[in-house]
């Protein structure tokens, strides 16, 4: 029994599909159901497929327009879920295995496929006799032209991913943001679909509330003097911008504190779910530039997260004072002070008593071990490998699975190379890259992996400080999952895992 042309039209305007936009003859729709010519990578269930998830895979994959001349195809049948007897083109040749390809990625999402998916285009039957007849053997012979691949929500257009004709090298992977603004009813579509370039719930616009003058504490390495310092220097980090912080203790973790002053419009986040929702809002990913962007665009000058100020343009952080200068004076003040308190008093003095300050001031505290951070890159790696030994990584629950010597997941490479310019520039084809190909790309790269997880250290001790119990933790559960740990009060010391960084931490060189 041949399928309803009106069955399948009423399913295509309630579903969402990521698919590729055909022309035939010039037509672009099918005249049976005024429904539109497509080949699809996947068909979603929006009630539990967000448009928001879909793209995040979607925008780093290479979703070039198949090459029609290349294109073999096969007129046949298919059977649909009900049975029911489809009309298709079927698609042969190296852009119909892309498109398989790119199918499999999203295994994870819509309704299980009890059947081997094939890169094909449903027909009306008019059209697939007349190409049938016509004996054509490729798309181009029978008039088939592919448009860029699209996200679609029923007959509306969310997103269109822009690449070069399959037929040209492969560019650079869409990195763009959900920008499309769409003039549909409410009531057919979830908010964040119909506006995904501003939500007035999510970033509402600054306001004197949100207006702040702050002292501010910043922790730092630089040996530069004080009335030359500059803070352009100092902008790295999951969220661009001056890592600042109103506890000067957190601040000494990071180095030397330096006093800054602030004015300016501070975006107030509510926890890691209010992140969540922010990230997503702004495009997903895992890195947070999208959203600095996005608060920037709206008119802020920085975000908290909880002590934590992250100041987005140097211009709106004015260095006040230099406490390292301003704690040694405090000191040869106090000494002299308490010198001349006990002179004024009459008691007993050693000859030399005014010349030094009290044992109190004069004996060092105890301190911890300096951290290093060669030496915790090394610890990662020994910990993960033996050192590059053993590689062989098991498969994680979601399929993934982690790369060398540092155990790079591959999730962490590629918000790594996102988040670096220069590695982007460089490494960006690697974006698009899953599995073994990805796996293959780090190998044949020497030296990557190394570049990668310096880096990626780097952006964990800015979020977590330099504690290696914290950092052992962090590299197996995420940043963001170790300071959920640290505020749900979990007994992180006696992680197996962290167990292990601190052992081989306390014992390395």
């Amino acid at each position: 029994m041949a399928a309803d042309p009106k069955e399948y039209a009423k399913r295509a305007n309630e579903g969402m599909m990521l698919g590729y936009p055909v022309k035939i003859a010039g037509q672009h729709v099918r005249p049976d159901n005024g429904i539109g010519y497509h080949s699809t990578i996947k068909v979603f269930n929006p009630e539990k497929d967000h448009a928001h998830k879909v793209h995040e895979l979607a925008q780093h994959l290479p979703l070039n327009p198949p090459d029609a001349k290349n294109t073999q195809i096969e007129p046949t049948t298919f059977k649909d879920r009900n049975g029911n007897d489809v009309h298709v083109l079927k698609l042969k040749g190296n852009s119909a295995e892309k498109i398989k390809e790119h199918n499999g990625k999203f295994a994870h999402m819509g309704d299980p496929q009890p059947y081997e998916y094939n890169a094909h285009i449903s027909l009306d039957k008019p059209t697939w006799d007349k190409i049938k007849s016509a004996g054509h053997k490729t798309a181009h012979e029978a008039g088939i032209e592919f448009g860029n691949a699209e996200l679609k929500r029923g007959p509306k257009t969310i997103k269109t991913y822009h690449h070069a004709p399959d037929s040209a090298e492969p560019k650079f992977p869409d990195e763009s943001d959900f920008t499309a603004k769409m003039n549909v009813p409410k009531t057919n579509f979830d908010k964040s679909e119909v506006s995904l370039e501003k939500s007035e719930e999510l970033i509402p616009a600054p306001s004197e509330k949100t207006y702040r003058e702050l002292d501010l504490h910043h922790g730092t390495k630089s040996k530069t003097p004080f009335d030359s310092f500059d803070m352009k220097q100092h902008r790295s980090g999951f969220y661009p911008g001056v890592y600042t912080t109103t506890d000067h203790e957190e601040a000494r973790k990071h180095g030397s504190p330096v006093r800054v002053k602030f004015k300016g419009h501070i975006f107030e986040t509510k926890g890691p779910k209010h992140l969540d929702q922010l990230h997503e809002h702004s495009g997903g990913g895992g890195s947070g530039h999208k959203l600095v962007q996005k608060l920037k665009a709206a008119g802020y000058h920085g975000m908290n997260r909880g002590s934590e100020h992250i100041i987005f343009d140097p211009e709106h952080a004015k260095i006040q004072k230099s406490e390292v200068s301003l704690e040694k004076g405090a000191l040869k003040n106090a000494g002299i002070a308490l010198g001349m308190a006990g002179a004024l008093a009459g008691g007993a003095q050693p000859a030399n008593a005014g010349n030094r300050a009290p044992a109190s001031i004069q004996q060092p505290k105890p301190q911890a071990p300096q951290y290093d951070h060669g030496k915790m890159l090394r610890t990662i790696a020994q910990v993960e490998s033996n050192n590059g030994a053993n590689t062989n990584h098991p498969v994680a629950s979601n399929g993934e699975m982690a790369f060398g010597k540092y155990g790079l997941m591959p999730g962490t490479i590629k918000d790594t190379i996102k988040g670096h310019k220069d590695l982007a520039t460089k490494h960006g084809k690697a974006l698009a890259l899953q599995g073994q190909q990805l796996q293959n790309y780090m190998r044949d790269n020497k030296g990557l992996e190394d570049q990668i997880a310096d880096r990626h250290l780097s952006h964990m001790e800015h979020v977590l400080g330099k504690n290696p119990e914290h950092l052992g933790y962090g590299w197996l559960n995420g940043a963001q999952g170790t300071l959920n740990a640290i505020k749900q009060k979990k007994d992180i010391k006696n992680h197996w895992h962290v167990r292990k960084i601190r052992d081989a931490y306390s014992k390395g060189k």
